[in-house]
């Protein structure tokens, strides 16, 4: 995972008298619909080498990914004990930017891609497993479709500042279809000191993008945290971890790598169905080399650390 800057906001509209989710074992109400809105900014930034043993090539990279986005969903209790969401995402504006600096040879190419529009839609199921006085596990299984646009578009190309490549705006869609599956507990107390565990495990599709195959590393996803009351706030903390395994790109190999990161949150009740919640985390990656295994030329990135900042509010009525 690269280097990142996120920041967001969501709004979370519930019936009057429902409990806003706090928990990732929260779930509505029977007949209880949840609407979702969020805006997203993320800013990813990473450095790393090149080398080409055949042609003897050596290069520093400096990259850059940015986006700008917003997402819509509705999540429907079915019952007390199950729910069903459905969610999209819409690009408003995203780009990716690497600039390989050579050493020997001598000189600069740099490659920028811009790409928007509808994104994919994620549709989840989720259900309690058990809920008693001890404490409270639920289970989720997902899907993600792509139903925007997967047009790869073209990059710009520019060698030592001369553009030999024009620039053509792809879509958002990922163009696959993946599934997912995810387990949460989180024990009851007295004292309003919750703890809660989540983990997921995501199996990522194939696609062909002109004659290439494609396939992503799946990935699996762990974090422990808590929820602590601060008098009418709330302090949320957790520390995360998510694994990515191999994956290919044509004859291009990229190598598992593994995220780990410190999230920290304050919300608090303004009105008595609005809640406002501020918070941001500190995100370290390892691995991702990608490898051509035609040339044996390797892409390695090493300096993958992030920070991450959010702006939540939650309002019920």
């Amino acid at each position: 995972m690269l280097k990142r800057a996120l920041a967001f906001i969501c709004f979370y509209t519930t019936s009057a008298h429902s409990a806003i989710p706090i928990l990732p074992t929260d779930l509505p109400a029977s007949g209880e619909a949840i609407f979702i809105g969020s805006t997203t900014s993320r800013n990813f930034d990473f450095e790393g080498d090149y080398f080409n043993s055949i042609f003897l090539e050596r290069a520093t990279i400096d990259s850059n990914s940015s986006s700008k986005s917003f997402d819509l969903g509705i999540d429907y209790g079915l019952s007390n004990k199950d729910s069903i969401l459905a969610q999209f995402d819409y690009l408003i504006d995203g780009s990716d930017a690497s600039h390989f600096n050579y050493l020997v040879p001598s000189g600069k190419v740099s490659y920028e891609k811009q790409y928007s529009g509808l994104g994919d839609l994620r549709v989840r199921y989720k259900r309690i497993l058990a809920d008693h006085d001890e404490g409270k596990f639920t289970f989720d299984v997902s899907t993600t479709l792509p139903v925007g646009n997967d047009d790869a578009g073209q990059s710009q190309i520019l060698v030592n500042g001369i553009e030999v490549q024009s620039k053509k705006k792809g879509g958002a869609s990922n163009g696959r279809v993946d599934y997912a599956a995810g387990l949460a507990y989180s024990p009851n107390t007295n004292s309003g000191f919750t703890p809660y565990a989540d983990m997921g495990y995501t199996i990522r599709g194939k696609k062909t993008v002109e004659g290439i195959k494609i396939v992503s590393g799946n990935s699996i996803g762990v974090s422990f945290g808590f929820v602590f009351p601060l008098n009418a706030a709330h302090l949320d903390a957790s520390l995360f971890y998510i694994g990515h395994s191999d994956g290919y790109s044509g004859d291009m190999q990229i190598a598992s790598s593994n995220t780990t990161g410190l999230s920290i949150s304050f919300s608090s009740f303004m009105e008595r169905n609005t809640l406002v919640r501020v918070g941001g985390a500190l995100i370290s990656s390892k691995g991702g080399t990608i490898t051509d295994k035609t040339d044996g030329s390797e892409i390695k990135y090493h300096t993958q650390n992030g920070t991450a900042f959010m702006l939540e509010i939650i309002q019920s009525y």
